[in-house]
């Protein structure tokens, strides 16, 4: 089981209203997918059984915050059958289905030093999110599954 970070970002819907992270990340799940673009690093890596861990980097309150962990249950080609609104400009070229296992709040920025993957002098540690879907290792948040 190896965990990866799923970045979600604000979002526009096609009438230009603003969507926040959290609601897009919110409408995934209660749709059970996680959309994969045809350049997503890491989306060959990503098995059955592994865990996601949904994070928020838009603007709102939410922001910089894990707010689910989900588990990957399989991973499908092309876009799922029903898409939420804010991702159908997306180009989709596989997709995972997922299963919520836990709502949570872990600063992730927190959690990334105390697991010494980055130096608290690092002022641009969220560029290792860059991409959409990160493998980390020695994480372990995944655990939390169990609590």
């Amino acid at each position: 089981m190896t965990e990866f970070v799923f970045v979600t970002s604000d979002s526009y819907l096609g009438n230009g209203e603003l969507v926040s992270a959290r609601q897009v990340a919110s409408n995934r799940i209660n749709r059970l997918y996680w959309p994969l673009g045809p350049r997503t690093p890491n989306r060959a890596s990503i098995v059955r059984n592994d865990i996601g861990l949904i994070y928020i980097a838009g603007k709102g309150e939410e922001k910089g915050l894990v707010v689910s962990i989900v588990k990957v249950t399989d991973i499908l080609r092309g876009k799922p059958e029903e898409v939420f609104e804010a991702d159908q400009g997306m180009l989709i070229a596989s997709h995972l289905e997922i299963q919520l296992v836990k709502e949570v709040s872990i600063n992730l920025k927190n959690s990334l030093i105390e697991a010494g993957i980055v130096s608290p002098a690092n002022k641009k540690w969220g560029a290792i999110l860059t991409g959409g879907v990160r493998k980390v290792k020695g994480l372990e948040l995944g655990s939390m599954i169990k609590e």
